[in-house]
């Protein structure tokens, strides 16, 4: 093998072990949390006479070039009379964060759900939330309480003639330390628990992975060796 091929070699090897030191992201169990897709994997419904649209917008001033919007003409009486809704996975005892963007045509309050899709819908999760007409990220994150394939994520916005936006809507497991990846936006809101049920967290600020840093730092030194190495030659 010559110098050239063993720094090669060198190289590639550091390299590698860079990447497989890097910290994956979670996997979010939303499909299509950016409705990049239109509103695949989502589902709206009304009740008690309610009128309302459901579409995939632009230009709405969220995350990238799509965004939902529900136009709301008749609100109904209830949170509950006007629904959007898209479903995923949990497993007991796992801890899990919800983190999505909203904003409403005038300041107003939204009803988010975590719940059984089938009757009585009880809910794992339920939070009244404040949102106003500036485009904010709102978290949730919580412990399921059994495992349930069909978990229903519920927008409740009834009750309510204002409109309603929302964009990267993101539901990721969490560590131990309670840290899951979140939005980087211009603010993040803290939503007050309102519900036993439910565990509501600031999100923790994520930090550099010490395995990262000393996978870089080795490789760094690795690189310089095959350079002094190949010089000699």
């Amino acid at each position: 093998m010559t110098s050239r091929s063993r720094v090669f070699t060198v190289l590639i090897a550091t390299l590698l072990l860079v990447t497989m030191a890097l910290p994956v992201a979670a996997a979010n169990l939303i499909t299509n949390g950016e409705f990049d897709n239109g509103t695949d994997g989502w589902r709206m419904q009304m009740q008690s006479g309610a009128i309302c649209t459901f579409d995939v917008v632009q230009d709405a001033g969220m995350s990238g070039a799509n965004a939902a919007k529900m136009t709301i003409r008749r609100g109904g009486q209830l949170h509950w009379h006007v629904e959007c809704m898209t479903f995923f996975a949990i497993e007991k005892d796992k801890t899990y964060q919800l983190s999505f963007m909203a904003k409403a045509a005038k300041d107003r309050p939204i009803t988010v759900m975590i719940q059984r899709d089938f009757s009585p819908y009880t809910p794992y999760v339920e939070e009244k939330i404040d949102i106003t007409t500036e485009a904010k990220m709102y978290t949730i994150t919580w412990t399921a309480e059994a495992d349930d394939p069909n978990t229903r994520l519920n927008l409740a916005l009834g009750g309510n003639g204002n409109d309603v936006w929302w964009d990267k809507v993101s539901i990721v497991e969490v560590g131990a330390d309670g840290v899951a990846p979140v939005a980087e936006v211009e603010e993040v809101v803290e939503v007050q628990e309102e519900a036993a049920v439910a565990e509501v967290e600031e999100p923790a600020v994520e930090k550099p992975a010490k395995k990262s840093n000393t996978a870089l730092i080795i490789g760094g030194i690795i690189a310089v060796l095959a350079l002094v190495f190949l010089l000699k030659k």
